[in-house]
């Protein structure tokens, strides 16, 4: 009797045989995108293991030993759609070093060892909802970040028909995170900055002073709203001084330092976001502090960087956050606790809305979707109603006394 034709993507049954010290399993399998039929392999040191691992060679389509096949199908683990989906994501290039590590991290700490075992289309709203569920209640930051990671996996397995739908729109979606906005007053600014100059100018104090550094870089981002990583990422070419008399200083924030989880400091050629990329006119104040910089690095070309360390190299955000945090720590600056750097762009952002306009904050901030993010994170607002609503409402009630 003639054997029947497989069907691509499918395969005839698995046999094994002993070969010296190990196990050989072996089975057709017709390839789905070229239709031809061939022998795949797979060793192992018992038969089971033989047979499991040509299995798991099967289900990567094509016979593909890694898994790296064009297709991803409905009895594929779940695994290998997390592995195409974070291809994909690294090839898409929209996602930031920190952005794609923490990614990574999530995938392996929390999408592998709960999901990576299913298969694809065992995935439904009742799984998902489960996980993200679960994970919220102890890691609502990383549930935000699961969902993600997941809609970009149900969307590329429903793309390969490896499940009937795209059901993301239906599953249960983690809360924002709510903040606390916290703006600096002037008498908490003076304090900050009075106890930045004068952190390390004791006497006792062992090893290397200060170099002002820190001040300089909390001085620019409290005139410029720039990000601490985006402060110590500009260079020469970035800095333009007046164009006339009265005008400001501005500068162009086209990058950002960035400290990866693995690898040395590197400074990224955008902001945080590419939307980010923006020129900005800078405070007096600040616009000093550039001057200084630009005369510190007077000799280099215009790619150098203004700020910094002693050895020529990247300034690292973490290092100078982690210098405020000593200093603030200081028992005269307890009620400094919850003033960190980047509260100095809130503080920029609630104070161009206030004395502007929330769509001028937004484009200075470089927020790339209106005011929305704006009014989410960055300002704090006590809206204030005109007179003209309060007699309006007199005519309510007529002009009488109280318990008349």
């Amino acid at each position: 009797m003639a054997r029947a034709k497989l069907k691509p993507g499918s395969w005839g049954n698995i046999s094994t045989s002993g070969e010296g010290d190990k196990w050989v399993a072996k089975a057709l399998y017709c390839s789905p995108r070229t239709g031809i039929t061939r022998q795949v392999t797979k060793a192992g040191r018992t038969r089971e293991l033989a047979a499991s691992a040509l299995l798991d060679r099967l289900r990567g389509g094509d016979g593909s030993v890694s898994g790296d096949s064009v297709r991803i199908g409905g009895l594929d683990p779940v695994s290998k759609l997390i592995e195409k989906t974070m291809a994909r994501k690294v090839a898409e290039k929209k996602a930031g070093a920190q952005s794609m590590a923490r990614y990574e991290s999530t995938v392996r700490n929390h999408l592998l060892p709960k999901l990576g075992a299913f298969q694809v289309d065992a995935l439904d709203i009742v799984v998902v909802d489960d996980f993200l569920i679960t994970l919220n209640e102890t890691a609502p930051s990383e549930a935000r970040r699961a969902k993600v990671l997941i809609a970009a996996m149900v969307k590329l397995a429903a793309t390969h028909k490896a499940i009937p739908d795209n059901f993301m729109a239906s599953t249960f979606t983690p809360p924002a995170k709510k903040y606390d906005i916290v703006i600096l007053t002037m008498p908490q600014i003076d304090r900050m900055l009075g106890a930045i100059d004068a952190w390390g100018q004791s006497p006792d104090r062992r090893g290397p002073r200060p170099d002002g550094r820190l001040g300089e870089v909390i001085r620019l981002a409290l005139g410029s709203g720039l990000r601490i990583g985006e402060v110590v990422g500009l260079r020469r070419r970035d800095v333009r001084p007046p164009s006339a008399d009265g005008a400001p200083w501005t500068v162009t924030v086209a990058g950002t330092i960035v400290v990866p989880n693995r690898g040395p400091i590197f400074r990224q050629a955008w902001p945080k976001t590419e939307n980010s990329v923006r020129t900005v006119p800078v405070a007096s104040f600040a616009a000093e502090v550039l001057m200084h910089r630009m005369s510190e690095t007077s000799d280099a070309g215009p790619d150098q960087i203004l700020f910094s360390t002693r050895t020529g190299g990247f300034v690292s955000p973490a290092n100078l956050r982690r210098s405020w945090r000593r200093i603030r720590s200081q028992d005269d600056l307890q009620d400094l606790e919850q003033i960190t750097p980047h509260a100095l762009r809130r503080t920029v952002g609630t104070l161009l809305a206030k004395e502007i306009s929330p769509e001028y904050a937004a484009k200075y901030l470089g927020h790339g979707h209106g005011t929305s993010v704006l009014y989410a994170h960055y300002v704090k607002f006590i809206n204030e109603v005109d007179d003209s609503g309060s007699g309006a409402l007199d005519h309510l009630l007529p002009r009488r006394a109280l318990n008349s």
